[in-house]
């Protein structure tokens, strides 16, 4: 798994790159952060889709478990001078509108299928985003 082509891509970062979810998470099984602790700035960009935040979040509680993460491997710095949390905030503002478009989608889904599928009406405010007012014969 760490095995390098000219570029200096491991099998997994190529994974990654080229968003093979499925070869991922089978690499994924054999990759260690402590390792190579550039992988997590390789996720700064895919952090927000939830695939590629669960197999972050598999690897580093593997690590975890196995008390490899350190204050040294979480914190390695990109050649930017970014740690992995800075390119984190830096992907979260400059996707920032993508994200806010994905969460109105979400939410205008959600209202959809309860409104008109389900036959149940929801109240938006700024208090309660969603507090359901059932009709007597909606069951849960």
């Amino acid at each position: 798994m760490t095995l390098e082509n000219k570029e200096k891509q491991t099998p997994f970062t190529l994974a990654l790159f080229h968003e093979k979810i499925n070869i991922l998470s089978i690499l994924s099984k054999k990759v260690e952060i402590s390792q190579n602790p550039q992988l997590l700035h390789k996720f700064s960009d895919k952090v927000f889709q939830k695939r590629y935040r669960d197999i972050l979040r598999q690897l580093l509680e593997r690590e975890k478990v196995n008390n490899k993460l350190s204050g040294e491997v979480m914190n390695t710095l990109a050649e930017n001078g970014f740690t992995p949390f800075l390119a984190y905030i830096e992907s979260l503002i400059k996707h920032m509108d993508d994200l806010k478009a994905n969460a109105i989608f979400e939410v205008m889904y959600f209202y959809y299928q309860h409104k008109v599928v389900h036959n149940t009406s929801y109240e938006i405010t700024n208090t309660s985003l969603f507090k359901m007012k059932r009709n007597k014969d909606q069951v849960y």
